[in-house]
């Protein structure tokens, strides 16, 4: 026997349409979450390549301006990302 599509056991369209309705608290609660986890994806990626490239290939800076690159070039591209992830939320 085949299933009947509208059995009891499948929530009714009504039903989904109001689980998926978002509040403004949660929406803006969601875009700061993708803010957050793009800026520390963007700092979790950047900062070891950032601090292999630099040492490895600019020899003709001092030590103290090789961490401030590195951490420049970390907090632009996590920067970079977390506002790209914010923008997506709230598209």
């Amino acid at each position: 026997r085949v299933p009947d599509k509208m059995s009891s056991s499948t929530p009714s369209n009504a039903s989904k349409q109001s689980k998926m309705q978002f509040s403004p608290s949660s929406e803006a609660s969601a875009i700061f979450s993708a803010f957050v986890a793009g800026g520390r994806y963007g700092l979790k990626i950047r900062l070891p390549h950032a601090f292999v490239m630099t040492f490895l290939f600019r020899r003709d800076l001092s030590t103290q301006a090789k961490l401030k690159s590195i951490i420049r070039l970390v907090s632009l591209h996590a920067s970079s990302l977390a506002k790209f992830a914010a923008l997506y939320k709230t598209i």
